[in-house]
């Protein structure tokens, strides 16, 4: 299982009313190949009364990563409601470590 990385180490660390935060609006655009290519996913099935942090503790083992799942999905507002049916695409759990390595990477090239 890959070791759970939180969305906050992931954030560029801002200056903001002479305080230091992290920018929650940044937009991280994976790369085609990875949302494109069967290979890195596998698809999920929407079931009744499933929440983000359900489907990640289903999938990963852990609740915490539930936001890879809705970034990985282009899905910008973590609060929009999941509808049973709908089709999810989540990273295969054995490339989960290296998309955060790559996603950490081109953090810190910005």
């Amino acid at each position: 299982m890959a070791r759970t990385t939180s969305i906050i180490s992931l954030l560029e660390e801002i200056e903001y009313n002479g305080e230091t935060a992290q920018n929650i609006f940044v937009k991280y655009k994976l790369v085609e190949e990875l949302t494109g290519n069967v290979r890195f996913f596998d698809l999920y099935t929407v079931k009744e009364n499933d929440r983000w942090d359900l489907i990640s503790n289903r999938v990963y083992g852990t609740d915490k990563l539930w936001w890879v799942i809705a970034m990985f999905n282009k899905i910008h507002d973590p609060f929009q409601e999941l509808h049973t049916e709908d089709t999810l695409k989540i990273i295969k759990p054995i490339h989960l470590q290296e998309i955060l390595i790559a996603l950490r990477r081109a953090i810190r090239a910005k």
